[in-house]
């Protein structure tokens, strides 16, 4: 079955009384496999019912004699008959190139027989196409019921979240008439002091000090992102604030003094300070509050991204700068290490220079060619060191002088006067005779 098309396997499948679905790659197995197993199904079928008892009930229902079935055999417009003659036909046509599919034809001819010799008729064509139709009708009809109940609950779904971000945004069951519930305080609880009226006016002060710490932390918020209002301080005067909530609070400029007093004692951090005339010292009384400041300012999402932004960079730049200034004392110090192993080489170039000289001059004396066995110091540096040079070398020369007089034994300073002035001088102390060996 494995040659027959994708049209082929859906025409052989429909013809017994199957609706496949779609054939693809993945699915053309399974459905040989099913029509396989159709065919198998109905030439058992068809062997059945072409057993000796199964003819004899076939005819004694019939109201023909059993003679009429050579009749019926010999009529050429038999359904049995014309199944035979044509697999004949076919058999007798064969070319040998198709002997190999005789397992196919005869699976072919069982089932073209059986359609033709079973006593129940098979379905037609036209009823299995408008099943199929049906059945194709209903799933289409279900897919679009589906997709409607997943709209649906998406939709529902979409208007739960919106409800739970209102819910926990804006907040429900807000506290609908302040001042109707003042009016009720006033009246209800003047002079009491039982429990409720006590939660009463507890509640009464921190809603005062919550609007209160709404405007103090807008004023120093304003202060600090830019100043619009053109603040000079974000520490607000009493008086300032008095006359803000006689304007648009008037209800809760009574318990002003109390909800302070409150603050005041409270070890709680309500987010307001105190302060006095004297910013140094603590407030300890209501009657020496001088004005409120927030201590935690209300800035806007830019605000604190401007101010996030310039620290971060301000910060970045003091880093760098210490940075810059730790690399060029690093720098500094290597340029003085280099400079000051230059002048330790050249000094003791000098001194090897010295040395020799002053040896030199030694061996001219013992030689007969010098009338002192001593030179001036001053000779020596006139000698080795340039005009052009003597400044700069000035300090090297020093050194130089400073290490023979400390570190060398051969050389002997001695003070002689010469031409009727004192002047130091270097004596060559080793003996002659080692000075000749070296």
């Amino acid at each position: 079955m494995a040659y027959l098309s994708d049209e082929e396997l859906r025409r052989q499948l429909k013809s017994f009384g199957f609706c496949p679905g779609p054939i693809s790659d993945s699915t053309r197995k399974l459905y040989q496999n099913k029509l396989q197993k159709l065919c198998s199904e109905e030439r058992s079928k068809a062997r059945s019912y072409w057993t000796p008892r199964a003819q004899k009930q076939a005819f004694n229902h019939t109201e023909q004699p059993y003679d009429s079935l050579r009749q019926v055999r010999a009529n050429s417009s038999s359904p049995l008959h014309r199944t035979r003659s044509r697999i004949r036909t076919r058999t007798r046509t064969r070319t040998p190139s198709f002997q190999g599919d005789s397992d196919e034809s005869e699976e072919e001819y069982e089932q073209q027989s059986w359609r033709y010799t079973t006593n129940t008729e098979p379905l037609r064509r036209p009823d299995w196409q408008e099943r199929c139709q049906n059945a194709a009708r209903r799933n289409v009809f279900l897919e679009r019921q589906l997709s409607r109940c997943l709209v649906a609950c998406t939709i529902g779904l979409a208007v739960l979240l919106v409800w739970l971000v209102y819910v926990k945004t804006v907040g429900l069951g807000q506290s609908g008439d302040v001042n109707k519930n003042i009016q009720l305080l006033a009246v209800d609880c003047k002079g009491k002091k039982d429990s409720f009226c006590a939660a009463e006016e507890n509640r009464l002060q921190m809603q005062l000090l919550s609007k209160l710490y709404n405007f103090l932390a807008e004023v120093a918020g304003d202060l600090l992102c830019g100043n619009p209002s053109k603040l000079k301080n974000k520490c607000v005067c009493l008086d300032d604030i008095k006359t803000y909530f006689s304007v648009f609070y008037p209800e809760y400029l009574d318990r002003m003094d109390d909800s302070l007093l409150t603050v005041l004692q409270s070890r709680k951090d309500f987010g307001i300070r105190l302060v006095g005339e004297d910013v140094n010292t603590p407030v300890t009384a209501v009657e020496e509050i001088h004005c409120l400041e927030s201590t935690h300012p209300y800035m806007s999402l830019w605000c604190r991204l401007q101010r996030a932004v310039v620290i971060v960079v301000s910060r970045l730049f003091i880093f760098m700068l210490a940075l810059l200034v730790l690399w060029g004392v690093l720098v500094l110090l290597r340029y003085r290490w280099k400079k000051l192993e230059e002048e330790d080489q050249a000094m003791y170039e000098l001194v090897r220079k010295i040395i020799g000289a002053v040896r030199d001059h030694y061996k001219d004396w013992d030689q007969g060619l010098e009338p002192i066995p001593y030179v001036p110091i001053p000779h020596i540096r006139d000698t080795l060191i340039p005009p052009q040079n003597r400044r700069r070398m000035r300090g090297i020369w020093d050194k130089a002088v400073e290490f023979l007089a400390s570190n060398e034994s051969r050389i002997r300073t001695e003070t002689h006067r010469i031409a009727g002035e004192d002047f130091l001088v270097w004596r060559w102390t080793q003996p002659s005779e080692i000075s000749d060996s070296s």
